[in-house]
């Protein structure tokens, strides 16, 4: 017997097979035939195409919605009902259905909300706070109250998903995401604002999201980064409608949000996001603070990554003017670590070794502290550029050391950058080759995206070194192509090395096998350029 059933029925010898909403193109397809039965008279031409795919994703690809959202083309044109659609239980009515739920959307939703229970009911006006998709302590830190107790909300998320009113997305290594389709969230939210709660709630909303971007930096840098940048990512939405929020309503807290996310900014390669965030939060707390000194420095090292070098310096040294109020060795030395940086990029590195120098002094008495590895590896790197491999290695080694103590995965990462360079001015080309394919897979595998950048040319140069031009070229293209999709635009210290690899692999091999190769870079994402570091034989050298 086949049954068709908004919820299982709970039967012995039941089998469930969830229905998903349409594909995009059977989507479109629905909406143009409904819309060609409803006005015959009414072309709805190619350049619709575009329009008509953002309604029906709008309306989650529900049937019944793009039946009746096509059904208005006898009244109203495609652009018309797309601008209208952020009303769209009064604008989806009219359905030729003699069954009254199938009239209206409204009445489709409504009359699976009715037979929920008053806490079911309850439960679901709530999740209409959330913007996109989340996990199950947020629904149970932003659900849950003396109505609600926490341990009742699983087997209610759960009731919700059978009767098709929320999303579960599950796959086997990751936890479980809800997920409230637009049309069921609107509608939520309609509810909720009804019963007078919606404020109250999306200020709940707003405070457990700062409590999550309270230990998500720790979470960024410690042993858990391969989890965080992720779960940031899943909850991304979240954290952006928490902000805007806290922008209007608690100012403080949406500080704590762009500022405590800022590894996150980096790593991920969301640049100019961050700093949006980071500059209206900014501007709406001018009160100093240790955390308005740590948005200094996390602007500035965003700016940096734009490519913005004087401004990243300015804020860098404001962030060490306004740390030096504040007895936090610490964070005064974090701000030390990247004034150097500054410093660096923009070729000073006599105020940069200055810089670590002081943050070392500073640090070391206090113990093992990241801005004290960071500040061992920066002074790494000023030794490679020093073409002193010795030192270079030394400080990547001790580096290195507090980094995995710490458990910092992505400055050991980076401590292997320092060590193939190192490696590669002594002329042990695969040593350095093995230590810069750790360095890009490790960051890879925490999902450091942006960071990549930084051993990327160094992977190029040490290709072109070992006989490998065409590999050199195109992860010297995939440098150039990340820079552009991650925002990173900051001047690489191995820039020079790697703008002479390149010329030598081009005079090797001519300049048809170089934009050949070239442009095959060009193309790659990230997962393609270091998967061709780990297995560089997939390019033969001609």
């Amino acid at each position: 017997m086949l049954a068709t059933s908004r919820e299982p029925l709970h039967v012995s010898g039941e089998g469930v097979w969830a229905l998903q909403p349409l594909s995009s193109a059977e989507g479109v397809g629905l909406f143009v035939d409904r819309a060609r039965l409803a006005a015959p008279d009414v072309s709805i031409a190619a350049e619709h195409s575009e329009l008509i795919r953002s309604i029906c994703a709008d309306l989650d690809n529900i049937p019944l919605a793009i039946e009746l959202a096509a059904s208005r083309t006898r009244l109203m044109s495609v652009a018309d009902i797309r601008a209208r659609l952020q009303s769209r239980f009064r604008l989806l009515v009219g359905g030729e259905s003699p069954n009254p739920r199938q009239q209206t959307l409204e009445a489709a939703v409504a009359w699976s909300y009715d037979i929920l229970t008053s806490e079911e009911q309850l439960v679901f006006r709530r999740l209409g706070t959330f913007t996109g998709g989340f996990f199950l302590d947020s629904a149970q830190a932003v659900v849950a109250d003396t109505a609600i107790p926490a341990e009742h909300v699983p087997s209610l998320l759960d009731s919700l998903v059978d009767r098709s009113l929320l999303l579960a997305e599950r796959t086997p290594d990751r936890p479980t995401r809800y997920r409230l389709l637009l049309t069921m969230r609107d509608y939520a939210r309609e509810r909720l604002s009804e019963a007078g709660g919606i404020e109250s709630q999306r200020a709940v909303h707003a405070q457990h999201y700062r409590a999550v971007a309270d230990g998500a930096d720790a979470g960024l840098r410690g042993p858990q980064q391969a989890e965080w940048l992720p779960r940031i990512e899943d909850e991304l939405g979240e954290f952006r409608s928490a902000f805007n929020w806290s922008l209007e309503h608690d100012p403080e807290s949406a500080l704590a949000i762009a500022t405590e996310l800022g590894w996150f900014w980096g790593m991920r390669g969301r640049v100019a996001e961050g700093r949006r965030l980071l500059a209206a939060s900014l501007q709406r707390v001018p009160t100093p603070s240790v955390r308005r000194g740590r948005a200094l420095i996390m602007s500035g090292w965003l700016a940096r990554l734009n490519g913005e070098l004087e401004i990243g310096a300015a804020f860098h040294a404001e962030s060490v003017r306004a740390l030096s109020e504040f007895d936090d060795p610490v964070q005064l030395g974090l701000a030390l670590v990247w004034n150097g940086e500054a410093a660096s990029a923009l070729n000073d590195w006599k105020t940069a070794r200055a810089r670590w120098t002081e943050a070392i002094d500073l640090l070391q008495p206090l113990g093992t502290s990241e801005p004290l590895a960071y500040a061992t590896l920066e002074l790494g790197i000023a030794d490679l550029l020093d073409r002193a491999p010795s030192p270079a290695r030394d400080h990547a080694l001790v580096g290195m050391s507090m980094m995995a103590e710490l458990g910092n995965a992505r400055g050991h990462a980076l401590g292997r950058m320092v060590l193939s360079y190192a490696d590669y001015l002594d002329g042990d080309l695969d040593r350095a080759w093995t230590e810069i394919t750790e360095c890009l897979a490790g960051l890879f595998r925490i999902g450091a995206f942006g960071d990549l950048n930084l051993p990327l040319p160094i992977a190029a140069v040490e290709a072109v070194a070992m006989g490998r031009p065409e590999v050199g070229v195109c992860l010297g293209a995939a440098f150039e192509g990340l820079r552009s999709s991650t925002g990173w635009n900051q001047r690489s210290p191995f820039l020079e090395a790697l703008e002479q690899a390149l010329g030598q692999a081009r005079d090797r091999i001519g300049d048809a096998a170089y934009s050949n190769a070239w442009q095959r870079g060009l193309a790659m994402d990230a997962g393609d350029a270091v998967n061709l570091v780990e297995h560089p034989d997939l390019i033969t050298t001609t």
